[in-house]
């Protein structure tokens, strides 16, 4: 979604420039250096009393029609495909799973699908981050709040770079039972997405741009978290998959790392 052509644009913020990260920015017709959430009271203040109760009512009446559209096609979304498990369904069922949990993601989890509401319970891979950054993120939490049930949700591409032996290592060595979701879809979806958008009718985007951005090895992940004592098992089926979810927040609650290898490709 974009503004509108015709929109002038204010960014407030306090770096609006992006400074620190001049490979970072956005459309800006005025940057204002500035705490968001006392500059918008400010601004609702000044603004009472000048917008029509009528316009807000219209306004209000065209979103939740918006809404209910884009609701119900998440819905359908959400749902298997037979038996094969979609990013989309496997957000949603970890969603259903895992609602009362800390979600440390990077990447593939679909927010749509797996609404946050409880301050504190979502982190994410910063601008500023590097692949793999997930998994030693959801320890550190865990190791700081030891009892809270964190779970990392990562692709495969990223788990490589998460250095999964050192990392459950860590966890089997200091007691830290953090729940591993793989979204595995055999490649790296960033490497593959950003040719896509570009080459997809050249010879990159021959073969599904799987060149460079393969990653099908039959590798199974579950066994490497097996042979640091956790609970490992892998998943093909959708069938399989709340029994599977429950099983592994099962095996964290009494105190052991789980993984959950999850294959849900493109």
């Amino acid at each position: 979604m974009k503004p509108a052509p015709e929109a002038r644009i204010v960014h407030v913020g306090e770096d609006p420039a992006w400074q620190r990260y001049p490979m970072r920015s956005c459309p800006s017709d005025l940057s204002i250096t500035a705490d968001a959430t006392a500059t918008l009271t400010r601004l609702l203040r000044a603004a009472e009393g000048s917008i029509a109760e009528s316009d807000v009512a219209a306004r209000r009446a065209a979103l939740a029609g918006s809404k209910a559209t884009r609701l119900a096609a998440l819905a359908a979304k959400a749902r298997p495909n037979g038996r094969v498990i979609t990013p989309e369904y496997l957000s949603h069922a970890i969603g259903e799973a895992l609602a009362d949990t800390t979600i440390v993601n990077e990447y593939p989890l679909c927010l749509d699908h797996c609404p946050r509401t409880r301050p504190g319970s979502y982190f994410q891979l910063g601008s500023a981050g590097g692949l793999g950054w997930s998994l030693g993120a959801a320890l550190g939490i865990e190791l700081a709040d030891p009892g809270r049930l964190v779970v990392c949700t990562i692709g495969d591409g990223a788990y490589i770079f998460a250095n999964p032996s050192a990392s459950h290592w860590t966890a089997q060595v200091h007691g830290l039972p953090v729940l591993t979701i793989v979204f595995n879809n055999e490649r790296y979806g960033a490497v593959r997405g950003a040719t896509m958008s570009m080459y997809a009718k050249g010879a990159a985007g021959a073969d599904d741009s799987r060149f460079l951005a393969d990653l099908a090895s039959g590798t199974c992940w579950d066994k490497v978290v097996q042979a640091h004592g956790g609970y490992g098992e892998r998943v093909e089926d959708a069938a399989e998959l709340s029994g599977a979810l429950a099983r592994a927040r099962r095996a964290v609650e009494e105190g052991r790392q789980a993984l959950l290898d999850v294959i849900c490709p493109y």
